[in-house]
């Protein structure tokens, strides 16, 4: 990482208008409690993207310590560090990436269809549609025509399961020629009748 020292003019707008609109709620009325009262505490520590002088943001993992207040308790002096971690988000939003995707079709990754069921089963969403599906002779494909030839076969078959279903909420490669679909709302109706789609698209 990168270690670096930012000063600020002594007035907060020339720190809060820096930080990231999807980070604001999250970052800033924290460290404003901090600043008001010792009763949310005298330190911080948080991660946020902030606007760099060239225009580009940077990820900022920020810690700061109240080192003196006024006899209301405000906050009139406060010492922090902020190291841009840039490089570290980056690499970790390519590894969430590689979990939560499968890299050969490009469709959700068993981790990410197991997360979701997952999650789905502790909110207690009900109703939900599951559409199992496979190819047939994939194997053959490999071993007589090559595993590129094979791979070009399932990328057809994640683009004709993507082309058949309106907005599903997760079409997953579950491995090798497995592949399954979450259906969020779903009776079993409408998942008979999308199952019938793709049977159809496919025949």
């Amino acid at each position: 990482c990168i270690l670096r020292v930012w000063f600020f003019p002594q007035v907060v707008e020339s720190w809060t208008s820096r930080v990231h609109p999807d980070d604001f709620e999250n970052i800033v009325p924290m460290q404003m409690r901090i600043v008001e009262s010792p009763d949310h505490g005298d330190s911080f520590e948080c991660t946020y993207r902030f606007l760099r002088a060239d225009g580009t943001w940077a990820w900022i993992l920020g810690r700061g310590y109240v080192t003196q207040r006024n006899a209301s308790g405000k906050a009139t002096r406060i010492v922090g560090l902020h190291t841009d971690v840039s490089a570290g988000q980056a690499d970790r939003a390519q590894l969430e990436d590689l979990v939560r995707n499968d890299p050969l079709t490009g469709m959700r990754s068993r981790t990410y269809y197991d997360m979701t069921v997952e999650r789905l089963e502790q909110q207690q969403i009900r109703p939900v549609g599951i559409i199992a599906c496979d190819m047939d002779g994939l194997k053959l494909i490999n071993d007589y025509l090559g595993h590129p030839e094979g791979s070009q076969m399932l990328c057809q078959a994640a683009l004709i399961l993507r082309t058949s279903l309106y907005a599903p909420d997760c079409i997953a490669r579950m491995g090798g020629d497995e592949f399954g679909i979450i259906l969020l709302n779903c009776s079993l109706a409408v998942g008979e009748q999308r199952a019938e789609k793709i049977r159809s698209v496919i025949s």
